[in-house]
């Protein structure tokens, strides 16, 4: 629940859709248990991003079932990264070795999580703000150029009427010499 809490109710607004996968998280069962879900996952066809494997605190034997072999085979053969929270801040599993990421708690992983969304957040920022100055420098550049180009295009525009008076004035010249009276 804090998990859940501290994930989907974040200052920053940021949007996760999580879906739980019940597995028993102590006990003789509980490898199996985890097991079965991670094969669930793999089959049930939803994109996914990654595998959460959360427990709260414990004792030593509570926690024992996260030293398992084959669940440490099924996290490493996982093909989503799995990301393992399990206990408190001094306890350490065979999962925590074979999993992609581990911390030491839940909300430990929720704020890791909302981590990695800040600094992407601050980057698309970032890169929002540099996309902006290009065009806006882009828009100036270009401004420029026409500007230059309404300059030539008046210049030859001017150059070309003046010619034509010129020619006019001529044939009227001409025209006025080669009057009979």
């Amino acid at each position: 629940r804090d998990f859940m809490r501290h994930l989907h109710e974040n200052e920053f607004g940021f949007c996760f859709v999580t879906r739980l996968f019940p597995a028993l998280m102590q006990g003789e069962q509980c490898p199996a248990s985890i097991v079965g879900a991670l094969s669930e996952i793999a089959v049930c066809g939803e994109n996914f991003d990654a595998v959460l494997i959360l427990r709260g605190g414990g004792g030593m034997l509570d926690l024992a079932c996260f030293d398992d072999y084959s669940l440490a085979v099924a996290i490493s053969e996982c093909p989503l990264p799995v990301l393992t929270a399990i206990g408190h801040d001094q306890d350490f599993h065979v999962c925590d070795m074979v999993a992609n990421r581990f911390v030491k708690t839940p909300t430990a992983l929720a704020d890791e999580l909302l981590s990695i969304f800040e600094d992407a957040d601050a980057m698309l920022g970032d890169l929002s703000r540099r996309i902006r100055w290009a065009l806006r420098m882009k828009v100036q550049r270009e401004q420029g150029d026409v500007e230059t180009m309404r300059q030539r295009i008046r210049r030859a525009l001017s150059g070309k009427i003046g010619m034509m008076r010129l020619k006019l004035d001529n044939l009227s010249a001409r025209i006025q010499a080669a009057d009979p009276r």
